[in-house]
């Protein structure tokens, strides 16, 4: 990954408000602090809570057919996202899997019990022969917390989801270099590890040049250790064991592309036109009123903030669309994972004239994070929108609202102001247009951020109401730092 300019530091301040390509990645990305570049092995390698290498997700927004799922409960702090790629074996094989643990997560409900759960997701493999999505759990329970991962390989040949196992042609030469790799480990138990490679090892991937990378669940071979095991097999031993699909899998995380089209999907047409913001005469597009607007004293009107939380994804063209249509500016807090999956939507957020916020990484809260990973999730939170949009956001939504002293002051160093807001009571994610409409326009008053979900399928279709609504009601549109007073020259973020 490039480096990025620093960012300033600027004075811990809270907001407090009421209410509511044609490119395709050709090199393995690095989406995990923990999964640093590094020479080839020349000896198996095991690891604690690393990671494999993946595919840039970007790959999958200009496929036709491919979608992120998401999924949020604020009452119970769950949120899970995952793709959805227009293949129906790959597709119901990770819906499945997810829809079983959020089941055994809210079966597990206690009200007394500090709980979350979180599913992310990433590319491990993405060409037209073979996909590989690996998905990661993190769960805090009454029985307390644990995190899981495991991978799934889809076959264009067999159209069919295979196991892990069918990366490899001797499924006991693998079990046997494992086993190796791992007779020094003393936290290792000899039993355990042989069980679970009977039943296979939840995680098969490669680092980015191109070695097995084999990976068990927290305490699931080391019942005393609490991280996550993982054993790399150097490049020779590699070779020896990948089957016919594990070379190919190997060749979609080395040399990546678009995944298989969905059967029936004619490929699009390449555009040959690089204008795509000019018209027939090669004038640019009339700036929306989000760039032109004079500014606007809320001291004198009555102003409210329309904000989207979560997100980007596939509709927000239309969320876009619909804000252009009736010249309204808002706020788009955005998720860094989504916007690395979309990056060219989040470019045409900034493009559009509208302010752009973090809302973290992957929507974890905050609050529980060790240091080290709270501030991965803000600085990378932020580097994803630098690097699509050329912005840099500065007013961070905390997932569930969940903002303590030591995050604030976490987010102050990483240049963020924090926007305290009530977190939804509901997952908002197969809501009506109407519902959204009223539960947006609930408590709307002058200084309120009116907040809209910004992975909803019923969003686009409630954004012209909201925006009628409001402003029926005499209220003036801003975003949330004109809302704030802090138009980012020089002011430190706090609400007057």
């Amino acid at each position: 990954m490039a480096r990025r300019a620093a960012v300033a530091l600027i004075t811990a301040g809270v907001i407090a408000l009421s209410g509511c390509t044609d490119d395709v990645a050709t090199e393995p990305d690095e989406p995990h602090e923990l999964a640093p570049s590094q020479p080839p092995v020349e000896e198996p390698l095991v690891t604690v809570d690393t990671y494999p290498a993946v595919v840039n997700p970007s790959v999958l927004e200009t496929a036709p057919g491919a979608a992120t799922v998401t999924v949020t409960d604020p009452a119970t702090e769950l949120h899970a996202t995952w793709p959805r790629l227009g293949l129906a074996s790959l597709d119901g094989a990770l819906q499945q899997r997810v829809d079983a643990r959020v089941q055994a997560y809210q079966g597990a409900q206690d009200d007394a019990a500090d709980q979350e759960l979180n599913v992310t997701w990433s590319l491990v493999g993405s060409s037209d022969d073979v996909v590989g999505v690996l998905t990661e759990y993190y769960a805090v329970e009454p029985t307390g917390s644990r995190e899981t991962w495991a991978t799934q390989w889809y076959d264009a040949a067999s159209d069919a989801v295979v196991p892990n196992t069918a990366l490899v042609d001797d499924v006991d030469a693998l079990a046997s270099a494992v086993t190796e790799a791992l007779e020094d480990q003393a936290s290792v138990d000899a039993d355990t590890l042989a069980a679970a490679l009977v039943q296979g090892a939840p995680v098969m991937a490669f680092t980015e040049n191109g070695e097995l990378f084999v990976g068990f669940d927290e305490m699931s071979i080391a019942p005393t250790n609490t991280g996550r095991i993982n054993v790399v097999l150097p490049g020779e031993t590699t070779e020896e064991l990948l089957s016919d699909l594990g070379e190919q899998a190997r060749d979609a995380l080395v040399s990546p592309g678009a995944p298989p089209l969905p059967p029936g999907t004619v490929p699009p047409v390449e555009d040959e036109e690089d204008g795509a913001s000019e018209d027939a005469d090669g004038a640019a597009d009339e700036p929306t009123a989000a760039e032109t607007g004079e500014p606007v004293d809320c001291t004198v009107e009555q102003c409210v903030a329309l904000a989207f939380d979560g997100g980007p994804d596939d509709r927000t063209t239309a969320v876009l669309d619909a804000l252009a249509e009736d010249d309204a500016p808002a706020t788009f807090f955005v998720l860094g994972q989504q916007a690395a999956t979309y990056p060219e939507a989040t470019a045409a957020i900034g493009a559009a004239g509208h302010e752009i916020g973090a809302h973290s990484w992957s929507h974890r809260n905050l609050t529980r994070l060790p240091l080290p990973e709270l501030d991965g999730e803000l600085r990378r939170s932020v580097e994803v929108v630098e690097d699509a949009a050329g912005t840099t956001p500065t007013l961070l939504l905390a997932p569930y609202a969940a903002a303590d002293a030591g995050v604030q002051r976490r987010a102050a160093t990483a240049g963020l102001t924090i926007v305290e807001q009530a977190a939804p009571d509901a997952d908002a994610s197969a809501a009506s247009a109407e519902d959204l409409t009223a539960q947006a326009l609930a408590g709307a008053q002058r200084g309120s951020v009116v907040t809209l979900p910004g992975a909803a399928a019923a969003t686009p279709a409630a954004v012209p109401t909201v925006v009628a609504a409001l402003r029926e009601q005499g209220f003036t549109l801003v975003t949330v730092s004109e809302l704030s007073g802090d138009t980012g020259d020089g002011g430190d973020g706090a609400a007057e």
